[in-house]
């Protein structure tokens, strides 16, 4: 592709957080995520 190792985990990085930004602006990934937390809580 042309780019670096480092560059290539940057880019994939930061499709990432986009892809989770996305979702948690949606009412049902932002339910999904508030059930993720609590589940984190109880432990």
């Amino acid at each position: 592709m042309g780019i670096s190792a480092q560059e290539m985990k940057s880019k994939l990085g930061s499709v990432d957080a986009n892809l989770l930004s996305a979702l948690l602006a949606t009412p049902i990934g932002a339910a999904i995520y508030a059930e993720y937390q609590n589940g984190l809580e109880s432990d």
